[in-house]
């Protein structure tokens, strides 16, 4: 929190308290319309899923770019040449 702007801060929490708080209710009663069978096939593959993708989103920034097969191509025929001459 930056000094001085507590009144800005908590407006904003009021105002997305004020954004979630239908949906909050809302979502308590969602899963009581769906069939048992789906909510069994949901449990079972999205949310170990969803915990895997997550991996791969917070690592994906560590892994560098690969180069364009262009650019490794050429690097192969450059190096083919130096061998051969």
């Amino acid at each position: 929190m930056v000094p001085g702007r507590a009144g800005e801060d908590d407006c904003a929490q009021a105002f997305a308290k004020r954004l979630v708080r239908p949906f909050a209710r809302e979502a308590d009663k969602h899963d009581e319309h769906l069939d048992p069978a789906w909510v069994a096939v949901l449990a079972r593959l999205y949310l170990p899923a969803r915990f895997a993708f997550h991996v791969l989103q917070m690592t994906a920034p560590a892994i560098p770019p690969t180069p364009a097969v262009a650019a490794a191509t050429g690097a192969a025929e450059r190096f083919r040449a130096t061998i051969l001459a």
